[in-house]
């Protein structure tokens, strides 16, 4: 008797199928190559659950992988027996139409009816049909037995209608994305795993196609060039630095990456408005330029807990913490986010409102300046531009805090010393005594 092949079952799943299923046919092109402009998103072609296929054959999940696991198997030994030496791509053209397709939703398909991604998967929890289940993926790769006499390399296996997800896939489904995301929890809680999938996505897109090799340096030495040829071509106009359209000190480097996404709101933050349990929310991605990260400022636990509780005080929004904790993803980001003390100081003198702070508060973040400028680190603040920051306090029994200009003549003295009042009263017209 006969014994059934690989490709006759083929033939005669994607014949049965059609007839059952007008339209089910295979396209000759799948538009595995298409812009995000071309592809059409409500053709999904004839997708059913297992029990609806109208096969007894197809009626359950086992089913059908096990008829793709007996298909691909005769298909490459078929392949095994007629091919030429040199060649080790696998591409199983035979499955084009065949009703074998399990999508990441659970529903049968054919292969090739549109495009299907094998990677990804999670990106877009409401669009899973777009992607090949996992299941299938395996299948397949396992049915390539590269054991078989006359294979001495790897095997390039290529699903026909198949390809991984890319950023530029996921460019038509911002709304998807958007709507997917939770505003009111951090980037690691487990409702936002699709916002997590996103950034990886996008880091690791970036990555690849750069190659990336010491873009810190290259990132930082960059932004500083800008920084000054920016200055320097402002104070030509005659103009002053702090009338531009943008902070001198916005990182410059190679945006290239988030050219495309910059106005979908994807960017976790924390601010005094989030509605998060510690103001957790996301914002455009084209704000990054007002968000502070903090982590990349200073890593003591202490001072980022202070830092971060100053900030959103003062109505400045912080980069949660926990997507700057990925190198892939902090690399892209820091080349949009403020992450210099100068920077900082820069936001705080132009963009907040430093009265809403408690003297404790201000004295921390004074402090905080203090202690940059004579540790001498590179960071280094100018103490003229602290001085631009009312948070400098008087020693009057009507205390306020003040700011310092290169004028104020000042002197400190201790408020509990018992001389104090008698100090005040020799202090010439002019001078402002500091607590």
């Amino acid at each position: 008797r006969e014994r059934l092949k690989g490709d006759e079952l083929c033939t005669f799943l994607r014949d049965s199928f059609e007839k059952l299923h007008p339209g089910a046919k295979a396209r000759l092109e799948p538009e595995s190559t298409s812009t995000p402009e071309s592809i059409d998103k409500g053709n999904k072609g004839v997708e059913l659950d297992p029990a609806e296929t109208k096969l007894a054959c197809l009626s359950t999940k086992t089913y059908v992988l096990s008829l793709l696991r007996f298909a691909v198997k005769g298909v490459w030994k078929d392949f095994c027996a007629s091919r030429p030496p040199d060649v080790y791509k696998f591409v199983p053209e035979t499955l084009r139409g065949v009703p074998l397709l399990l999508t990441h939703a659970q529903q049968v398909t054919t292969f090739c009816s549109t495009t299907k991604f094998s990677t990804w998967r999670d990106v877009l929890p409401d669009k899973r049909s777009l992607f090949l289940s996992r299941d299938t993926y395996c299948a397949i790769m396992e049915s390539v037995d590269t054991a078989a006499q006359g294979i001495e390399k790897s095997v390039d296996t290529e699903i026909p209608g198949v390809r991984p997800f890319t950023l530029n896939d996921i460019i038509p489904y911002r709304e998807e994305v958007e709507n997917a995301i939770n505003h009111d929890v951090g980037f690691m809680d487990p409702q936002n795993e699709p916002l997590r999938v996103f950034w990886s996505l996008v880091a690791e897109a970036f990555a690849e196609e750069h190659q990336i090799i010491g873009y810190d340096v290259f990132t930082a030495a960059q932004n500083k060039a800008w920084e000054r040829r920016e200055i320097k071509e402002a104070r030509a106009r005659g103009e002053r630095v702090e009338d531009l359209d943008e902070p001198i000190t916005a990182p410059i480097g190679d945006r290239s990456w988030c050219r495309q996404i910059r106005d979908w709101h994807v960017l976790p933050i924390c601010s005094k408005s989030g509605k998060g349990e510690n103001g957790e929310d996301v914002v455009p991605l084209e704000a990054a330029g007002m968000c502070v990260a903090v982590t990349l400022i200073d890593q003591d636990p202490k001072v980022v807990r202070s830092l971060t509780a100053i900030l959103q005080e003062v109505g400045i929004d912080t980069v949660q913490h926990d997507i700057m904790s990925d190198n892939r993803i902090s690399r892209l980001l820091r080349t949009i986010v403020v992450t210099t003390n100068d920077d900082m100081l820069s936001l705080l003198i132009e963009h907040s409102n430093v009265d809403n702070l408690s003297g404790v508060q201000k004295h921390d973040l004074l402090a905080y300046f203090a202690v940059l400028a004579v540790k001498g680190e590179k960071s280094e603040v100018k103490l003229d531009h602290v001085g631009l920051l009312p948070l400098f306090k008087t020693a009057a029994l009507q205390s306020t805090f003040i700011t310092l200009n290169k004028s104020t003549k000042y002197c400190c003295v201790d408020p509990s010393d018992p001389h104090a009042n008698a100090l005040s009263k020799l202090v010439p017209p002019g001078m402002v005594m500091l607590a």
